[in-house]
């Protein structure tokens, strides 16, 4: 085929390149930035033939990981996508060092995590949805509301106000109790 270098016709860029299949400029024959058609051009990493992001005209953006499409942008945001055999549909990783995710089990149940791989939230699929605090869950949704649960001598609590001085607290079979911040039950019974 031929290939040619001339002034550009479009409106942007300084030369156009044109021959061959894909069209494009080699870096040292390891990395090359091309385009087969109109509809498309990306990165390609020459040196193990493969893919590392292709740009789609009016539509997506794929991002790849070892050839593999990890990350695609649509009209409505962006997927992150699995490694194929991970067991998992998608981690979006957070933070410099990677240590707390949002993952997604298809199937099973979406949920955030800490750097100690600890649970913030936890939902799965077509039930209950968990917060956690300190790798306990605390609150669930259930049916016909939340279920709170506590580690001390209640069964469940929740805390008013900023400082925490009222709440209100159950002990299951024995009693249900507003406490006001002076310790003072407000209602008990």
């Amino acid at each position: 085929a031929n290939v040619f270098i001339d002034t550009k016709s479009g409106n942007y860029g300084s030369i156009r390149v044109e021959g061959g299949t894909h069209e494009g400029y080699a870096i040292r024959d390891d990395w090359v930035f091309m385009s087969s058609t109109v509809d498309y051009s990306g990165i390609y990493n020459d040196t193990d033939n493969e893919w590392c992001a292709l740009f789609y005209r009016n539509d997506r953006v794929e991002l790849r990981h070892n050839g593999t499409e990890t990350f695609r942008t649509h009209s409505g945001g962006a997927h992150v996508r699995a490694i194929s055999g991970s067991g998992v549909d998608g981690t979006l990783y957070l933070g410099s060092s990677g240590n707390g995710y949002i993952r997604n089990d298809a199937g099973t149940a979406s949920y955030i995590t800490n750097n100690l791989d600890e649970l913030y939230i936890y939902s799965a699929e077509n039930s209950h949805t968990y917060l956690y605090h300190n790798a306990n869950w605390r609150m669930r949704t259930e049916d016909g509301g939340i279920l709170v649960r506590a580690n001390n001598q209640y069964d469940g609590v929740i805390y008013l106000g900023t400082n925490q001085h009222a709440l209100i607290s159950n002990d299951e079979g024995s009693y249900v109790k507003l406490t006001t911040g002076s310790n003072e039950n407000f209602i008990y019974g």
